[in-house]
C-alpha cells in the first residue's frame, strides 16, 4: 500500500512538471516600466506624438531579468532586460517606409533581446521638483532663470555682469556704475540716491530693490537689459550677457541641460533599421545597378534626445556602431543628395549621384517632427567628416 502511494505521488508530480513545461510562459509588460505617464514628465507637450507611438509599438513588448538602478541626483537611470515580443516583430516609422524589425535574422521573433539602456534628464540635478511640461522654449525670463541656476549664480554675481557687459555708460564722464543707477530709476522705476550708492556694495542694492519691489534684482535687471518686444534682439541681449559665462550659444547650453536624452546598447544587434531604396540604394560594383529593395543595418547603440530649442522641438535618433548584416563592403548612391544638398555653382540638374562605399559611413541619424521627417547621414571620406541631408518629407507617426 504504502509502495503505490510514493508511485501514484512521483507520478503526479512527473505530470505537474510536463502540464508546467508545456505551457506559455508570462511576462510582465514593457508598459509597467515605460508607461506613457512617466514619459510624459521626462519632456514637454510638444513630444506627445512621440510618447503616444512608442506606446503604440510596445504594447506587446514584454520583458525579463530586469535590473533598474537610479543616480542620487535623480538626473540619470538604467535598466538593464531582456526583451521579448510575441504578436510581431515589424514596425513601421511612420509613413517614411523606413521599418524596424526585431530579431530579423532569428527562426523565432520572440527570442529575448538583451538591451542596456539609459536615461539623463540633468535639469533634476539642479531642479528636482521642475515640471519639465511648465518649460516653455520661447521664453527667455524662464530660461534666464534656469541658467543663473545652473551656473551657480548669486544676486550680486548676476549685477555685476550686467554692469560689466550691458550697460554702456551716458557719456565720457559717467561711469557703468553711474549709468546703471540712472537705468534702475528710469526703466526699472528703483529710486536710489545717488549719493548714497555711489559707494555701496552691490549687496546693499540688491536688497534695496527688493524692499522696494518685492521681486529678486536680476528680474528687474532682465526687463531693463535683456527683454525686447522683437524676439531676435531679445535673444541678442541673451547671448551678450552669458558670452563670458560659457564656451558655446546660450540656446544650445540651455537647449542640452533641459533635453531629455538616452542611449540604447545592443550586444546582440537584435534590431534592424530596414531603409527603403529610394532613400539608400545600393548598387553593384560602381555601377548604378541596383541589387536589393533596402537596406537593413544591425546597430549596437541607439541614442535618442528629445532637442528642446527655440526655432522647433526635434526627436533626434541617432544610430550608430553600424553592422550591414554581412554585407559590410559594398557600394551605394543616395538618390536625394543633390536636391537636398546644395552644390557652392552648380545647379542639381547638373550634378551626377556620387557613388559611395559603406564603410565610409559613420552614422545614420532621424530627426523626427510631428507633421516631417529629416535623416542625415555623416560619412568619413578621406579623414573629412561630412554631413549630409539624404531624406526630406512631410510625416506622420
Amino acid at each position: 500500500m504504502k509502495r503505490k502511494i510514493i508511485t501514484v505521488m512521483l507520478f503526479i508530480i512527473c505530470l505537474v512538471n510536463l502540464t508546467a513545461q508545456n505551457s506559455k510562459r508570462y511576462y510582465p509588460s514593457v508598459k509597467n516600466i515605460l508607461n506613457i505617464e512617466q514619459s510624459d514628465k521626462k519632456s514637454t507637450k510638444s513630444f506627445d506624438f512621440y510618447h503616444q507611438w512608442i506606446e503604440k509599438i510596445t504594447a506587446n513588448f514584454y520583458y525579463k531579468n530586469l535590473q533598474m538602478s537610479t543616480s542620487p541626483r535623480n538626473d540619470s537611470f538604467f535598466y538593464s532586460m531582456d526583451l521579448i515580443v510575441k504578436k510581431e516583430n515589424t514596425f513601421h516609422i511612420g509613413n517614411s517606409g523606413i521599418q524596424l524589425i526585431l530579431n530579423n535574422n532569428t527562426s523565432d521573433f520572440s527570442a529575448p533581446i538583451p538591451i542596456r539602456m539609459e536615461e539623463y534628464l540633468k535639469l533634476n540635478s539642479y531642479f528636482p521638483s521642475f515640471d519639465i511640461t511648465t518649460y516653455d522654449s520661447k521664453n527667455l525670463k524662464q530660461q534666464f532663470e534656469i541658467m543663473n541656476t545652473v551656473l551657480n549664480l548669486n544676486e550680486e554675481e548676476i549685477m555685476a555682469q550686467f554692469i560689466n557687459i550691458m550697460v554702456t555708460p551716458l557719456s565720457s564722464k559717467a561711469t557703468k556704475f553711474e549709468t546703471f543707477l540712472v537705468d534702475l530709476k528710469r526703466e526699472g522705476k528703483i529710486k536710489l540716491s545717488k549719493e548714497k550708492y555711489k559707494n555701496a556694495n552691490l549687496a546693499s542694492i540688491v536688497s534695496e530693490i527688493y524692499n522696494q519691489k518685492k521681486i529678486i534684482s536680476s528680474s528687474i535687471l532682465f526687463d531693463i537689459y535683456i527683454k525686447s518686444s522683437v524676439k531676435k534682439e531679445e535673444s541678442k541681449n541673451m547671448q551678450r550677457f552669458y558670452r563670458n559665462l560659457i564656451n558655446k550659444d546660450y540656446s544650445e547650453y540651455i537647449s542640452d541641460i533641459v533635453s531629455y536624452q538616452s542611449s540604447i546598447n545592443l550586444p546582440k544587434k537584435g534590431v534592424t533599421l530596414a531603409i527603403p531604396s529610394e532613400i539608400i540604394q545600393l548598387v553593384k560594383d560602381t555601377t548604378f545597378e541596383k541589387i536589393s529593395d533596402k537596406l537593413l543595418i544591425n546597430p549596437s547603440s541607439i541614442s535618442i534626445n528629445h532637442l528642446i530649442m527655440q526655432e522647433e522641438n526635434v526627436i533626434e535618433c541617432k544610430i550608430e556602431n553600424l553592422d550591414f548584416t554581412g554585407k559590410n563592403n559594398f557600394y551605394y548612391i543616395l538618390p536625394n543628395e543633390n536636391i537636398l544638398n546644395k552644390h557652392p555653382y552648380l545647379d542639381e540638374t547638373n550634378r551626377v549621384l556620387e557613388i559611395k562605399k559603406s564603410n565610409e559611413i559613420k552614422n545614420i541619424s532621424l530627426f523626427l517632427r510631428e507633421n516631417s521627417i529629416e535623416i542625415k547621414m555623416q560619412i568619413d571620406s578621406n579623414a573629412h567628416y561630412q554631413t549630409i541631408t539624404i531624406y526630406k518629407n512631410d510625416f506622420k507617426l
